[in-house]
């Protein structure tokens, strides 16, 4: 179901019913970059071509996990991880809850 525990961690995060519920901190969760999620809000509407790929409305909120030199991120919302176009978002911070 995920590729690795980062993965599961930024699921686990993302759709926890509080943040007390949590049986990890994220902080002490090391993926990637070595740093929390990018939280990016999306500024246009996206329609997923393919499988891989996330759709969403513009203002949801999603939490990134890599981004890719072609300009693709990937990343979660609410609970689905998958791939976006980067221009298609915009930064809001990182993820410090």
């Amino acid at each position: 179901m995920f590729k690795d525990m980062c993965f599961y961690a930024v699921w686990y995060v993302n759709t926890s019913l509080t943040e007390e519920v949590a049986i990890f901190p994220y902080s002490r969760i090391v993926c990637f970059s070595l740093v929390r999620p990018l939280k990016v809000v999306a500024i246009y509407d996206y329609t997923k071509d393919k499988e891989d790929e996330l759709s969403f409305q513009e203002g949801a909120i999603i939490y990134v996990i890599k981004k890719n030199d072609d300009g693709w991120y990937e990343g979660v919302m609410n609970g689905v991880t998958g791939l976006f176009p980067g221009n298609y978002v915009e930064s809001i911070m990182h993820y410090s809850e």
